[in-house]
């Protein structure tokens, strides 16, 4: 007897998009320690890279067969796309609202296959005078996803000054578990060696700053 093959159309999920998600149809596949790593470089664009294992959880061996990465930004926007898998570079294109990249590689049962795309997002970062501010939605994949954490690096000579929600680590670079309650990301950095604030840096900073101004005009006043 032929052994069966099941193929499936993968859609994953970004900009950023990666949360557990009950799918009424069945799919086999199943997205394990997904990492996402952003870093984020002076001129205020985000350097994207997706990693993950696909795992076959069916008794037949699985193609994927095409993978996509939602975006909700305008694709123009996106440039250096690459896609991986199992190390060996794919087909990966833009479409009008998504990246689609090929997994024609069969799956065994039980086994796995890494994943890996990457890609560049032109400003991605809301830039003030002192603070920029990078916020990323995130969405769904339409498979099982166990483990999923995102890490997002700020450009060097800058300190994170907010994060929201609360990450499991903060440094130079800030990561985060995902669950089924986040919705969003988001952090604000700056060239002010500042601490991490409760609220928005920028909403202490120039208040405290305009009040120093106006102290030092009232006591230049006093003087003259």
């Amino acid at each position: 007897m032929k052994e069966k093959i099941l193929i499936i159309t993968l859609l994953s999920i970004f900009f950023v998009n990666i949360i557990p998600v009950n799918s009424q149809e069945y799919n086999p596949l199943v997205l394990r320690n997904v990492k996402i790593m952003v870093t984020l470089d002076k001129e205020g664009n985000a350097h994207v890279s997706i990693r993950g294992k696909m795992v076959n959880s069916a008794k037949v061996p699985v193609v994927p067969g095409y993978g996509y990465v939602n975006l909700t930004i305008e694709p123009s926007r996106v440039s250096n796309l690459r896609a991986k898998v199992s190390g060996k570079e794919v087909e990966a294109v833009k479409l009008k609202d998504r990246i689609r990249y090929t997994i024609w590689q069969p799956i065994s049962p039980g086994k796995g296959i890494e994943v890996e795309i990457s890609f560049t997002v032109g400003q991605a970062v809301s830039k003030g005078i002192l603070f920029h501010e990078f916020r990323m939605p995130i969405s769904r994949f339409s498979t099982r996803v166990e483990g999923a954490t995102v890490s997002v690096k700020v450009p060097p000579g800058t300190y994170v000054t907010y994060v929201k929600p609360r990450p499991v680590s903060i440094s130079t670079t800030v990561t985060w578990r995902l669950g089924n309650s986040t919705e969003y990301l988001e952090l604000e950095y700056s060239p002010i060696p500042m601490p991490v604030m409760p609220v928005k840096a920028y909403l202490v900073f120039w208040p405290i700053l305009a009040f120093l101004f106006i102290l030092l005009g009232l006591i230049i006043r006093k003087i003259r």
